[in-house]
């Protein structure tokens, strides 16, 4: 089992995804819709030698809320709609998106964004993600998560819980 919290707001995603890509299948990680009408990107991780989680045979609790945006979204989008998964707290800000900086003339910089992120079924969440159990105050989030984790029979003989933290 595995409990993932994503309290993280930050100006990359490829960094978050590090964390749990040795462990997700390439078809799950986030891709990313250009505003080009044929424009799809996708994102790509290196493996890590000597790094392997075993999470397709594992069951994800996955913890968000409003906080959870940007690259927390990148990280949520990459477990979204993936079997024994399931989404504990509050809707994410909205901000899964891909971002260009494009410079000014006068040395400044306008951020455009150019693309959203969707998941392995290619949806979007340009209102954020929502979680299949709504539960308004974050600690009582993970402990619903966890106790739902608890709830079912884990697969192997060896029982216990990982906790997965992205900050």
């Amino acid at each position: 089992m595995l409990l993932v919290t994503t309290a993280l707001a930050a100006a990359c995603s490829i960094p978050a995804l590090c964390g749990p890509a040795p462990g997700l299948p390439e078809t799950s990680m986030p891709k990313y819709a250009d505003m080009a009408p044929d424009g799809v990107t996708p994102w790509g991780s290196r493996p890590t030698a000597g790094c392997h989680l075993d999470l397709p045979q594992c069951r994800i609790a996955v913890v968000i809320g409003p906080r959870t945006a940007s690259s927390g979204e990148a990280v949520a989008v990459a477990f979204r709609a993936r079997p024994e998964v399931r989404f504990f707290g509050q809707t994410t800000a909205g901000l899964a998106t891909s971002n260009q900086g494009l410079p000014l003339p006068d040395g400044g910089a306008l951020i455009l964004t150019t693309g959203v992120m969707l998941d392995r079924a290619g949806a979007a969440y340009p209102q954020g993600i929502s979680p299949e159990v709504l539960v308004p105050v974050d600690h009582e989030a993970i402990e619903a998560a966890a106790g739902w984790l608890r709830s079912v029979p884990e697969r192997s003989a060896a029982r216990s819980t990982r906790e997965f933290t992205i900050r």
